[in-house]
């Protein structure tokens, strides 16, 4: 009886999600959708299904039952005229095998997520206590402080949020995610499957260009992240992933095996997440002069700068200290040089920017970082370097 409720709503789903997309069957793309091999689906204006460009069945009232799969696969609905009209990537029905279930809590997620969801059964009974909180682009708000706010309302400490509205532009070009040369905080426990080729998408959205701390989660080795985590303070945190997975899932094993790894590890991120008995680490500007440092050329440096002021966040007694020296732009005039080298003494230090009366051998110390990059303003793969290094100093922004 159970079942037969079940498969009789996922039916009436599908039918009227079907029915969403009936108007714009025209588009470049059909409609995608994420099910369960054996389940019954009604597309209106179907009447025949293939798998693997073979025919498997027909059906004029658009009446259908999914086939059985052992392993996730992708059938094709074709109207009279041998149109495309939708697509099912199938996974088979059966429950999670030895896999870690996630408790999340879903506010307003894309159809394809809960599709899918639904079809992996990754998420653990509602019953549970969720360690997560999964939005929407719309849901999260039109700024992270928006997405705070959603957190809070939900009472949660964690949440994901798939390309949200306030990213930044999209790259328009087709992106190949090669994890043999990706980076990032995801991949440092993954087992990859084998020695796999790149993850192609059409498109990506990229990061927001706000002043947050922050760190990649996964990315390529030079560049912007793919997915990043948003770090607010120490008890709330925001991932962001701005990566179309629906393109993949179910049609590329190691999309499937990467996209679980990143809901288990941010539900996880929520349990290991507490307050740090660490202080805060306060910036000392060495060079250059506090007044010469402008918001238009050193947004974060000048940010930080007008946090401390704002908030008085004076050094206290052996309070921890990053130095920072800022050489981006004009040459150091040679009369200066001693007060430079001087500065250059401070430990631990930060360096940006380059200059001729740096002497490298001298500065090789585990104690000094040295961005050599010496554009102003930086470009924003730099700023984000930036920040990500000042997160990991735990510098607040």
């Amino acid at each position: 009886m159970k079942r037969f409720v079940k498969e009789t709503f996922l039916l009436f789903a599908m039918s009227i999600a079907f029915s969403v997309f009936s108007d714009s069957l025209q588009a470049e793309e059909p409609p995608l959708f994420f099910a369960n091999s054996g389940q019954a689906v009604h597309i209106p204006t179907a009447s025949q299904l293939r798998f693997l460009n073979t025919p498997i069945a027909s059906n004029p009232s658009g009446m259908f039952k999914l086939p059985q799969l052992r392993a996730p696969g992708v059938v094709k609905a074709f109207d009279n005229s041998g149109a495309k009209i939708a697509e099912f990537v199938l996974y088979p029905d059966r429950a999670t095998d030895s896999e870690e279930q996630v408790a999340a809590k879903l506010q307003g997620v894309p159809a394809w997520f809960e599709q899918w969801a639904k079809a992996t059964r990754l998420l653990a009974d509602e019953t549970e206590t969720p360690k997560l909180l999964i939005l929407s682009s719309d849901t999260a708000g039109k700024s992270p402080q928006a997405t705070l706010d959603v957190m809070e309302q939900h009472d949660q400490k964690t949440s994901l949020v798939f390309s949200p509205n306030w990213s930044g532009p999209a790259r328009s070009k087709s992106i190949a995610l090669s994890l043999a040369h990706a980076k990032g905080k995801l991949l440092r426990n993954y087992d990859s499957l084998g020695n796999p080729a790149p993850l192609i998408f059409s498109h990506l959205q990229t990061p927001c260009n706000a002043v947050i701390n922050r760190t990649a989660w996964l990315g390529p080795s030079v560049g912007l992240p793919y997915v990043e985590e948003l770090l607010f303070d120490h008890n709330r945190r925001v991932i962001v992933s701005y990566i179309p997975w629906q393109e993949l899932l179910g049609q590329h094993e190691q999309a499937d095996h990467l996209f679980r790894h990143l809901l288990v590890n941010a539900a996880k991120n929520h349990a290991s997440s507490k307050a740090s008995d660490d202080p805060s680490v306060t910036l000392q500007l060495k060079w250059p002069r506090r007044w010469d440092v402008r918001k238009d050329e050193r947004p974060i440096i000048h940010h930080i700068l007008s946090r401390q002021a704002r908030t008085s966040e004076k050094q206290a007694p052996q309070s921890p200290t990053l130095h920072v020296v800022d050489l981006r732009g004009k040459s150091v005039q040679q009369a200066k040089y001693p007060q430079l080298r001087k500065a250059l003494t401070a430990r631990p230090l930060l360096i940006l920017g380059n200059d001729p009366a740096i002497d490298d051998k001298q500065l090789k110390s585990p104690d000094v970082i040295w961005f050599k990059n010496d554009s102003l303003p930086s470009e924003f793969s730099d700023t984000y370097r930036l920040m990500e290094t000042l997160a990991k100093w735990r510098v607040p922004l």
